[in-house]
């Protein structure tokens, strides 16, 4: 058995060894039309959602617009930390990194932060 492998193996190596350049070619086609396809699935994409008319999201972003115009175009964030055994880890040095994250997360791109709730 361990040489039917061995002549299989030498068999396909070699196969390769004289279509190296087709496979070359090949695969530059594949990656130039998955680039081109790629761009324009991406120009097709958005990470923006807009909630349809009526709903409840729909009158709270419009709300929200109307109290905060200068506000209302920004982007929100959620960020959510939770440890089931947080005995240890919740001390000073937890307190004062993540104090740190809120502060830079309130100053990057002229952001801000509405509030925050810790269950410390």
């Amino acid at each position: 058995m361990c040489c039917s492998v061995r002549k299989a193996f030498d068999r396909y190596f070699d196969l390769l060894i004289k279509v190296k350049y087709f496979v070359i070619v090949f695969w530059l086609i594949v990656l130039g039309l998955g680039a081109g396809f790629g761009l324009q699935f991406l120009g097709a994409v958005s990470i923006e959602v807009t909630p349809p008319k009526g709903t409840p999201s729909h009158d709270a972003k419009q709300a929200f617009g109307d109290l905060f115009p200068t506000k209302s175009e920004q982007q929100s964030y959620l960020l959510y930390f939770e440890c089931s055994e947080c005995s240890h880890i919740v001390n000073s040095v937890t307190y004062y990194r993540t104090q740190r994250l809120l502060d830079a997360a309130a100053s990057w791109r002229g952001g801000y932060i509405t509030g925050n709730l810790t269950y410390w």
